[in-house]
């Protein structure tokens, strides 16, 4: 055994120099280890993409609420099906079931 570590000892300093095992420990840094490294860029790209979904989410659910509030400002009998479906209220004569 101790002569195979010695042989790979001669080949490494034979065949690598000590700049290559700079540059190849400074690029190993900046790929795994770094600030901008390969593994965090692929985090931050995945919740890019979760808050782009989110941000499309709010904005549908703010556009359906601008059409109801326009219909709501136009229609009196729109308003009052609004109201009493979100307050729970109910006409005479009328019986409300609640399901959740």
């Amino acid at each position: 055994m101790a002569g195979t570590t010695g042989s790979i000892r001669g080949w490494l300093q034979r065949y690598v120099s000590l700049p290559t095992l700079l540059v190849l420990g400074v690029l190993v840094y900046i790929v795994f280890v770094g600030e901008n490294s390969v593994v965090r860029r692929v985090e931050y790209q995945a919740q890019i993409d979760s808050l782009r979904a989110c941000i499309a989410q709010l904005e549908d659910s703010v556009q359906h609420y601008h059409e109801l509030n326009s219909g709501l400002k136009s229609d009196p009998e729109a308003m009052e099906r609004v109201v009493r479906e979100h307050y729970n209220m109910k006409r005479q004569n009328e019986d409300v079931f609640i399901t959740d």
